[in-house]
């Protein structure tokens, strides 16, 4: 039948219209694989940027950490260096006061000998304590110290000693010794 070959005709027609082209389906594949190597690029690119991000938070504490440990490195050579201006200052003050012991002490010992030299120009002179003919000796006039009352001095004393170190008041002006 003359129509149902051309009703054939137009179906086979329609068909092939409908299928793609052999060159279109193979462009439509590789277009479909271009976008999948866009979006694996894209992937591996946002990768490659939070793994960057990752490394400057990271380079990022790392550095506050540094700077923390070196203003505790500071903040410790401070302390130090406060302990010893402050040890310094306490040994400058003992051996001020020190000084001023020993000045003490010689003011003392100075007093303690215009004393004795006072002492000794009052007592009386040999032909004062020698008695004359005829008369009786009278007792003696300087008094004996039993062996306890001996030990108390020396005892009471012994807390008081001290050693009295010389410093010169000022250091020699010339380097120089001449020993002629």
């Amino acid at each position: 039948d003359p129509q149902a070959a051309d009703n054939l005709q137009f179906v086979k027609r329609a068909l092939e219209e409908l299928k793609p082209p052999p060159d279109q389906q193979d462009q439509q594949d590789q277009q479909d694989q271009q976008d999948q190597q866009d979006d694996q690029d894209q992937q591996d690119q946002q990768d490659q940027q939070n793994q960057q991000d990752q490394q400057d938070q990271q380079d990022q504490q790392d550095q506050q950490d540094q700077q923390e440990q070196q203003d505790q490195q500071d903040q410790q050579d401070r302390q130090d260096q406060q302990d010893q201006q402050d040890q310094q200052d306490q040994q400058d003050q003992q051996e001020q006061q020190e000084q001023q012991e020993q000045q003490e002490q010689q003011e003392q010992q100075e007093q303690q000998d215009q004393q004795d030299q006072q002492d000794q120009k009052q007592t009386p002179t040999s032909s004062e304590t020698n008695p004359k003919e005829g008369e009786q000796p009278s007792a003696p006039l300087t008094a004996q110290m039993t062996p306890e009352q001996a030990m108390q001095l020396l005892e009471s004393q012994k807390d008081e000693a001290r050693p009295l170190i010389f410093r010169p008041a000022k250091p020699p002006t010339s380097s120089v010794f001449k020993d002629w």
